[in-house]
């Protein structure tokens, strides 16, 4: 439904989930429009709107839905800046371990505990407990940014 149109106000584009500001004899309030009729407060369902809009009491109506925010010029939408950076250090020559580290980088293993980098870092030149917040199945993603894995 392109515009929402009643005897006494035209809001654009009004469809269920939306927030609208409504003003009446007592005051503003919010109301959100549902798709199925609710008996919460502050909820109307969409099909009882017009009636409820034309009543003497309401002076005015409006939609104030929050948009989709845009980044920065362009009108493009801002990129995600992520925490880490990729380090690409290169997979050890260990083909063992290096299986092991691609394994829990993919997530196709479980159990990626602070013992298992422990064992890890025997074989390895660098600590990686340094370059790890936290374990299980996040600290196994972390993998694919520490590591250079295709």
């Amino acid at each position: 439904m392109k515009n929402f149109k009643t005897d006494r106000f035209d809001i654009p584009y009004l469809k269920p989930n939306l927030k609208v500001l409504i003003e009446t004899d007592k005051g503003k309030r919010y109301m959100k429009v549902t798709n199925m009729v609710t008996q919460k407060k502050d909820e109307i369902y969409f099909g009882h709107l017009n009636d409820y809009l034309n009543s003497s009491h309401i002076s005015d109506a409006r939609d104030v839905t929050n948009g989709v925010k845009k980044g920065d010029g362009e009108g493009l939408s801002s990129k995600y800046i992520g925490n880490y950076d990729h380090e690409d250090i290169p997979l050890p020559k260990n083909m063992d371990l290096a299986e092991q580290i691609v394994k829990f980088a993919k997530g196709k293993r479980k159990g990626f505990t602070k013992e298992l980098v422990d064992q890890w870092n025997k074989d390895l030149e660098f600590d990686l407990h340094s370059k790890l917040k936290t374990y299980g199945f996040m600290g196994a993603k972390r993998l694919n940014m520490i590591f250079k894995i295709s």
